[in-house]
């Protein structure tokens, strides 16, 4: 929200940046009440990238990480502050954590390329995730919950997210 304020600063569009806030805001309000009237916010969530070798995860410190742990239950803080290390997760450490529903956005570059819920399918410690044994895997679109920050990409993820976490 500060760039969306320092823009708007800057351009001249207090109002309509207001206004974007304002109904973000709304929006992220309703689907946290949502999520704890539909009982949603005791799904564990986990949001996902890379590849088999190389899982990243959105962790709690990110700005979509962040966002999901306010609808849903989401124990994936970064694991310290080096960059290259802080958000990578072993196949082992997801089952540890149990997520019910796994989001997968998958950095595809050439037509040969396998989305990561491919890559790991015939994983054997995969096969044991909750959200694996229950169908909850869903791919999701990579320049959306890859790149997306403002308010209407956040609304449309959140949106996204709650259709797609199940109720117990």
């Amino acid at each position: 929200m500060g760039y969306l304020r320092a823009l708007a600063q800057l351009t001249g569009r207090v109002d309509e940046a207001m206004a974007a806030e304002e109904r973000f805001r709304a929006t992220l309000a309703n689907a946290v009440a949502r999520s704890r009237e539909t009982g949603r916010a005791e799904r564990t969530v986990v949001l996902m990238y890379g590849s088999a070798e190389s899982i990243g995860v959105d962790t709690s410190d990110s700005l979509k990480g962040d966002l999901l742990a306010q609808l849903f239950r989401y124990p994936f803080p970064a694991k310290g502050s080096d960059a290259a290390t802080a958000s990578t997760f072993s196949v082992e450490e997801l089952l540890a954590q149990q997520p019910d529903v796994a989001l997968v956005y998958s950095l595809l570059f050439s037509a040969d390329d396998r989305t990561l819920s491919a890559q790991l399918a015939d994983h054997p410690v995969w096969q044991l995730v909750p959200a694996v044994q229950q169908g909850q895997v869903h791919e999701v679109d990579a320049r959306l919950w890859g790149s997306g920050r403002g308010t209407r990409s956040l609304t449309a993820i959140v949106e996204q997210a709650m259709a797609l976490v199940p109720a117990p």
